[in-house]
């Protein structure tokens, strides 16, 4: 098992990637050529354990509302405001334009991610994002959703999305779709993402679709009981989408089992985000070799990362 320490005895460049690969037991090779790992987790009660913040010296107030759940049930995700403090939202903020190669205060820079990436940021182990992995605020939102302390933390990419370009026409159009099927058996997992900047609406933020949400089993009767049903291109963005409002520093918490994605970018600003889960770990030998095969996968199929020179 991989314990974190504490930041002051850590590289800026936060925990190596030689530990992360010898902690899910994948071989260097399963990585050449490439700088950041994917799919991989750690326990966050180590983390605090090492730091001295175990959850009963927190002392934080009770973040999730019994308003926040009836949501949550009803229409499948929640929006929890001011979780993350707004130094950790600057540094990340910062840390993921500088890997992209932008200026905010230049347009211009905003654009030179891959494009068939659409605005996802291949970064992983920024110091910055391992402070938000580390939030006690962030740790006990999740420890209060599955009512339990032992968490492993998901370690996901990043969001910078600019706005719509006509020199980029397929960029930020927005796409609603499931991350995993939604045919498969079970209440589905959990998904989170933190906002590092402002989102107004029709500004690139989350959208989904709740009504889908409510009526799932009776839409996938009807529309997915056939071959080649893509659930990761399911033929939903003509659909009227819910979209979420918010500032830097909430988290957006949602079920695998509704379909979302983000809304076009019309404002004149990037959206930023980085994505975080954190879920018990109920079968651990399982699902370390789940996070071994989908690490191989992706790192063998998604394209390859290519930022601005």
């Amino acid at each position: 098992m991989l314990a974190i320490t504490p930041k002051s005895q850590r590289s800026r460049g936060g925990t190596e990637l030689a530990s992360v690969i010898q902690y899910i037991g994948l071989s260097r090779d399963d990585y050449a050529g490439r700088s950041e790992s994917h799919g991989v987790s750690i326990w966050p009660h180590m983390i605090f354990s090492r730091l001295g913040l175990c959850r009963e010296k927190l002392n934080l107030l009770p973040c999730i509302t019994h308003g926040d759940r009836r949501r949550f049930r009803a229409e499948g995700y929640m929006v929890l405001r001011n979780v993350v403090p707004a130094h950790l939202v600057r540094n990340a903020a910062r840390e993921i334009t500088a890997f992209v190669g932008a200026d905010l205060d230049d347009s211009a820079t905003w654009y030179g991610g891959a494009p068939e990436l659409d605005g996802i940021v291949p970064l992983h182990h920024a110091q910055s994002l391992w402070d938000i992995r580390q939030c006690p605020n962030l740790y006990q939102v999740f420890a209060e959703f599955f009512g339990n302390s032992r968490l492993m933390v998901d370690i996901n990419r990043c969001i910078f999305r600019p706005p719509v370009h006509p020199d980029f026409p397929d960029l930020s159009r927005g796409c609603l779709h499931w991350d995993t099927d939604p045919r498969a058996p079970g209440p589905g997992s959990l998904q989170g993402v933190v906002l590092l900047s402002d989102v107004r609406r029709n500004g690139g933020g989350f959208q989904c679709l709740p009504g889908i949400y409510r009526n799932l089993n009776a839409w996938l009767d009807r529309h997915a009981n056939r071959d080649g049903f893509d659930f990761f291109n399911p033929g939903l963005n003509y659909r009227k989408a819910t979209q979420v409002e918010g500032r830097g520093g909430d988290v957006i918490l949602w079920s695998t089992k509704l379909p979302h994605g983000s809304a076009v970018n019309l404002s004149k600003r990037p959206r930023i985000a980085a994505f975080v889960s954190m879920e018990p770990p109920a079968d651990f030998e399982r699902k370390r070799e789940s996070m071994k095969t989908g690490a191989r996968h992706r790192s063998g199929n998604q394209a390859a990362w290519r930022p601005s020179q």
